[in-house]
């Protein structure tokens, strides 16, 4: 995969607004994400469901601390430094680098009074885009020069610098007309015909599928690999051989890619709720980012909202729980109520259970 199309396909993970959140800059073509962007991405699960470590206050080394008796070839300068960790959701390191920051009266507009904000800024930023490794492939933060927001360099995402044209051919030169030779007589179209009717549809008989209803009436619920090893079915031929039957109403599909499942569909039995369906893609961009951020406002690391979506769907990190189809409406209203338990259990000084 080239680097445009990886940072394209990385930006609709995390849910990053072209032109708003990222933008090319003409001249270097290199990727640039603003601080905020960079915060996003840094606080959600990467597409393999690592979390980021960020430092916390207590984590960070004041190498300068902006005194003029500290000198400098640039003078008095804030200079930070703090390690960031990329980590499994059950603890494991597995990467983990040290970033800096500095702010001097060189690198920061002289208008801006807060060189220790610059510097965190720039660390943050370093850190974690070199702990996901972004930085080797040109993706930088608009931190790092004024180039990056200068308007007059950016390239718009949404409709980026168009291919200069191809030189168009000269117009051929007019040719002295020549008489017409008379038209033969055109056939006579033929009288057309009445449409024929057309055959009702076949109803799929499930008649013909007598082992494989058998095999889901008594299993209940089955998947497409259940499906396959127990009919011998070639994987190629499952959509050919079951849509019929999804069709006809035989059988009832939920779920979606490697979280599909098939079962019988029965008369009197109430269809699945909206909130018993798993989340489509656009649902679990909205809804679980909106109760993760509100989970991490009440103080929660993202361990702790691992641990609380493992209890709740089996699986060790939301996007693994959605890809699978066990991430409903049902199960994040759980996840988010258990954060509020761990909230309160918390502030109050005493502890709550759940495997936690």
């Amino acid at each position: 995969m080239d680097r445009d199309t990886l940072f394209k396909s990385l930006a609709e993970h995390y849910v990053l607004e072209p032109d708003k959140d990222w933008w090319q800059h003409r001249q270097s073509r290199k990727w640039v994400l603003t601080h905020s962007a960079v915060q996003k991405i840094a606080y959600q699960e990467t597409p393999e469901g690592y979390v980021i470590h960020v430092p916390g206050r207590s984590d960070i080394d004041w190498i300068k601390k902006g005194d003029a008796a500290e000198g400098g070839m640039h003078g008095p300068e804030v200079v930070i430094g703090a390690e960031f960790r990329l980590m499994t959701t059950s603890g494991k390191v597995i990467r983990k680098v040290y970033a800096i920051g500095e702010a001097n009266c060189n690198n920061v507009n002289k208008s801006l009074p807060y060189p220790w904000a610059m510097a965190w800024k720039r660390m943050f930023d370093r850190g974690v885009l070199d702990v996901l490794a972004f930085a080797s492939h040109g993706f930088y933060s608009a931190e790092e020069a004024d180039t990056f927001n200068d308007p007059s360099q950016r390239v718009s995402v949404k409709q980026e610098v168009a291919p200069t044209p191809a030189p168009v051919a000269p117009a051929p030169q007019p040719v002295a007309p020549q008489a017409a030779a008379p038209k033969a007589p055109q056939p006579r179209a033929p009288e057309p015909r009445a449409p024929e009717p057309k055959a009702p549809p076949k109803k799929v008989e499930a008649q013909g599928d007598d082992e494989l209803i058998r095999f889901i009436t008594a299993n209940g619920v089955v998947s497409k690999g259940d499906i396959c090893n127990h009919m011998g079915w070639e994987p190629a031929s499952f959509l050919g051989r079951i849509n019929p039957l999804v069709d006809s109403g035989v059988l009832i599909r939920t779920g979606q890619k490697r979280g599909t499942k098939y079962s019988m569909a029965q008369e009197g039995v109430a269809p699945s709720t909206p909130s018993s369906l798993p989340l489509t893609q656009q649902e679990y961009h909205v809804v679980w980012r909106d109760v993760s951020e509100r989970l991490r406002s009440f103080g929660m690391s993202q361990l702790v909202i691992s641990r609380i979506v493992r209890e709740v769907t089996g699986h060790e990190s939301a996007i693994a729980a959605h890809q699978n189809g066990s991430l409903t409406k049902e199960s994040v209203d759980k996840i988010f109520a258990l954060g509020q338990e761990w909230s309160s259990s918390t502030n109050s000084g005493g502890g709550i259970t759940h495997g936690l």
